[in-house]
């Protein structure tokens, strides 16, 4: 199976790492699909499971891993992180944590966001909002779906994105303390271009064509608060 889809994240100034989504498996069995770097020299490169979905790089040196279906549902041996839908990998490659909850399972990551090293996570099914502070696991449940990107400060959150005509829906919701109650919405104008979301530190970021747009979480709570 070919390679159809890369992941390129800079965090910072000192790190740099990039996944392979899918490998070839028929010519490359053990292929590393991960590899960390310092100030852009080659430094660690591993295997990390097939069916990647997003990816983040933490500055505490966690490199998390969210994984589509195909690898929760795939033909990994049990016990492998990629089962679990959410896990973290050390710059050595080791797993250091995986997502297990008593209640939820993972079918599917759909989004990676993070405050400093606090991540977060929004996942299939029910679209709840998975917040990682260390060991620590909480959710809050959405009522929005398809979602592409997270951007999180304190209290609320922004989700960006969705299937089909709302590819370009961003929405901000209030957390409490079981759900992420939607209290404003718009739509990003991109004259039907598609549109990268990245979210990080209270922040969502838009590119569209040329254009780069930055839609911070504070600077909406004035406008509609």
């Amino acid at each position: 199976m070919q390679s159809v889809c890369e992941h390129e994240l800079c965090r910072g100034w000192q790190h740099f790492s990039h996944v392979r989504a899918r490998a070839d498996w028929a010519r490359t069995p053990q292929q590393a699909r991960a590899k960390v770097a310092d100030d852009m020299t080659r430094a660690e490169s591993f295997s990390v499971g097939d069916s990647v979905g997003p990816v983040l790089y933490l500055p505490d040196g966690r490199l998390f891993v969210g994984y589509m279906d195909q690898a929760i549902f795939g033909d990994d041996p049990p016990g492998h992180p990629a089962r679990s839908g959410l896990a973290a990998f050390d710059r050595n490659g080791a797993c250091v944590w995986r997502f297990a909850h008593e209640t939820y399972r993972i079918c599917d990551c759909y989004a990676l966001g993070a405050t400093g090293t606090v991540l977060w996570a929004y996942t299939y099914v029910d679209f709840p909002l998975i917040r990682v502070n260390g060991e620590e696991v909480r959710m809050w449940r959405s009522s929005v779906d398809g979602v592409h990107a997270i951007a999180v400060n304190d209290s609320h959150v922004i989700l960006a994105g969705g299937y089909s005509s709302d590819a370009n829906r961003l929405v901000l919701l209030q957390l409490n303390d079981t759900d992420a109650v939607p209290i404003d919405e718009f739509r990003l104008e991109t004259d039907g271009q598609k549109v990268t979301w990245r979210g990080r530190n209270g922040a969502m970021h838009a590119i569209v064509g040329r254009k780069w747009f930055q839609i911070p979480i504070d600077d909406w709570l004035i406008a509609v608060l």
